[in-house]
This record gives structure tokens, sequence and C-alpha cells, in this order.
């Protein structure tokens, strides 16, 4: 997979942030620029606070994997101007397939809702996925975590190998926009 990363919680004020990349990053996984503080949309932010959010993100995971390859990024929200994704020294990531999973969070009091919650998490993905597509998620939220356990046991029972964004669009380019194998936005 790939972990679109969000600076400040992984420069060491938190520790599990931290942990948590070290630990993705070490099992293969490919590690990625989000922002850094997850407040700041690159469609309408000055350019001084753009480039920090980028460049601080940056050393944040340099400081805890200094070995990471980091050439992807993907914009809060998913809001950016043409001209900074242009201009970008990153290859700009979108999605084609949005678990919605930010708004599948919540856990009942017996745990129903919790289940319910996965549930539409899965169907979200598995109704809409096809060869190619990038699938948005969120490594935050417990539902999410159970969600992608039957995600990747479903995809792998249909045929599908999961891979890193770098392994599925091969040769990326900065200034380029991608959101699924075969189409460059």
């Amino acid at each position: 997979a790939t972990f679109f990363v969000v600076g400040n919680r992984v420069d060491g004020k938190t520790y599990s942030g931290a942990k948590a990349v070290k630990y993705a990053h070490s099992h293969g996984n490919e590690i990625a620029i989000h922002g850094y503080t997850h407040s700041v949309y690159y469609h309408n932010c000055e350019e001084d606070r753009y480039k920090r959010e980028l460049s601080n993100t940056l050393d944040a995971i340099k400081d805890v994997v200094p070995n990471a390859k980091v050439r992807l990024m993907r914009p809060i929200g998913g809001n950016i101007t043409d001209a900074r994704v242009q201009s970008c020294p990153y290859s700009v990531i979108m999605w084609s397939v949005d678990s919605e999973d930010w708004k599948y969070k919540g856990r009942g009091e017996n745990g129903e809702l919790a289940e319910q919650n996965v549930n539409t998490i899965v169907n979200n993905v598995m109704s809409k996925v096809k060869s190619g597509d990038i699938i948005l998620m969120h490594d935050i939220y417990e539902n999410t975590y159970e969600a992608t356990k039957i995600i990747l046991k479903r995809l792998h029972d249909e045929g599908y190998d999961v891979v890193s964004v770098s392994e599925l669009l091969g040769n990326v380019r900065a200034g380029e926009k991608y959101s699924r194998l075969d189409s460059k936005s």
C-alpha cells in the first residue's frame, strides 16, 4: 500500500504515528506526503504555506524513515489547482474509488452500528473497484481497519494484486496528476 502521511502525526510528537510509519515502511509499504497539518487546502492557501506543508511533511517523514523515497503527494481533500500540480515536485495522486470510510467511523453501543459501518465501507469499495483503481481509505479509524481486512481478502479471492501506487502506475512524473493506472488527469 501507499500511506500518504500527515506530518504532524509522525514528527516525533506523536510516538504512535512515528512507530506506525516505521512499521509500514519496514514492511514494504510506500510512504508519501499528504500534508503537515491536514488543515490547509492546496487550492486556496498562500504559496509559502503550501510549500511549508510539503517540506515540513517531507522533513517529518525523513526524520522517522531516512531512506524513504518520497515521490508522491495526495492533496488534502483532493483540492489543488492545475498550476500547483504542474509546479509540484511530486506526482500528485488522486483516487478512483472512495471508500467514504470517514463517514462510517462510528461505533454503536452494542457493536451493530460498527458492523454495519464496516460492511458499508466494504461495499463502497467492492461495488466499484476494477483493475487499475486507486482506493482511498484512512488508517486512523478502527472501522477502516476492520473493513480493510475484509477488502484485502476479497480482492485477493477475486484475483487482484494489491500494490503501492508507484508499483501500480510505474514511471510517474512530478508535476502530473494521476487517479488510476490508465489515466492522467
